[in-house]
Parts: structure tokens; C-alpha cells; sequence
């Protein structure tokens, strides 16, 4: 696979010049219509200013890690697939959105951030990635979802598959020493 480096130079420079003229209060209404679950709202929002998309309030938290926590599926895919948000995107502890929806429970999220490429193997300032806090949760899960896909955990083992036939998209072994 190629990747074009200097696109995503460019994209990641026009975003971080552009974060710099989005304000706290467009922030917070990005925020508050992804924790009302306000779709329609959320995407007029970011296509009006797509600076919002990677902006970030005191804590480091953009608009994946609050829907991570907060938001639905549907609206997970919108960030991720149609405005490309950065499924690997830390906050000032390192929290990815991975680990924000583990921790939160909100495995609808967890399953659309896996699924589009999320890395599991990250961890926080705590030493923690999200089959930790999945463990701290639940010893033992599967998850399915409308269309077949599901994700399980199960000693130490993340696993997302698709359909019957089940490709595996991301697998990530957990060991404790």
C-alpha cells in the first residue's frame, strides 16, 4: 500500500492552522449536540466548519473522543468515514477513542472505531488500552449488531468480524504478565 505522506502533511497542517480559530463555544455546541445524540446538528456543524472536527477542549478531547463516549453509532461512522476523524486521536492523558468507548461502555462505537482501524494496542498514561478497561467491565462479551458484525471479548482476546464468514479485521492479544 502507498500512502501520499505529503496529503496527509497537508490535511494534518490545515487542520491544526485551523483548529486555532474555533472557539470555545463552538466547541461546546459540537459537544452538547454529540452527547444529545443531535445528528442533523453535529454534521452541519463540522461541514460548516471542518476546524471543529479536530479541535480540542482544555482537556484534549475532540469531537471522536466525546462521541466515543456520548455519541451513537451512526454518528461514530459520520466522524470516522465521511469527515475522516483520527480513530487513533490521544487527549492530554493519551486516551484514544478506543479506550474512551471501553471504558464508557459504548460498544456501538467501540465496533465502528475497531472496525474502521482503530489500534487496540495503544495505551494511556495508565499503562491502560481498551481491553483493560473492557476487563475492569466484563469478563466475558459478544456483541452483535443489525447487519451481522460483532465484536467479542474474551480472555484477553479483541476480535471484530463481519458477516457469517467472519474475515477478521482487528485482533489484539492481551497478556498480563
Amino acid at each position: 500500500m502507498v500512502y501520499d505522506i505529503m496529503g496527509i502533511c497537508q490535511l494534518k497542517l490545515k487542520r491544526l492552522f485551523m483548529a486555532k480559530l474555533v472557539t470555545k463555544i463552538q466547541i461546546s455546541n459540537l459537544f452538547s449536540a454529540i452527547a444529545e445524540h443531535r445528528e442533523d446538528d453535529m454534521v452541519s456543524m463540522l461541514t460548516e466548519n471542518i476546524s471543529l472536527l479536530d479541535a480540542c477542549n482544555e482537556s484534549g478531547w475532540s469531537a471522536i473522543h466525546r462521541c466515543a463516549k456520548h455519541g451513537t453509532k451512526a454518528m461514530m461512522h459520520k466522524l470516522v468515514v465521511d469527515f475522516k476523524a483520527d480513530v487513533n486521536a490521544v487527549t492530554e492523558g493519551d486516551y484514544t477513542p478506543a479506550q474512551i468507548a471501553a471504558e464508557y461502555s459504548n460498544f456501538a462505537c467501540l465496533l465502528e472505531l475497531v472496525s474502521n482501524g482503530a489500534d487496540t494496542s495503544l495505551y494511556n498514561l495508565s499503562h491502560k488500552d481498551p481491553l483493560d478497561f473492557l476487563a475492569d467491565n466484563h469478563n466475558e462479551l459478544v456483541l452483535f449488531n443489525k447487519d451481522g458484525n460483532f465484536l467479542t471479548h474474551q480472555d484477553g482476546h479483541l476480535a471484530v468480524q463481519i458477516g457469517d464468514h467472519g474475515p477478521l479485521v482487528s485482533l489484539h492479544d492481551f497478556l498480563h504478565c
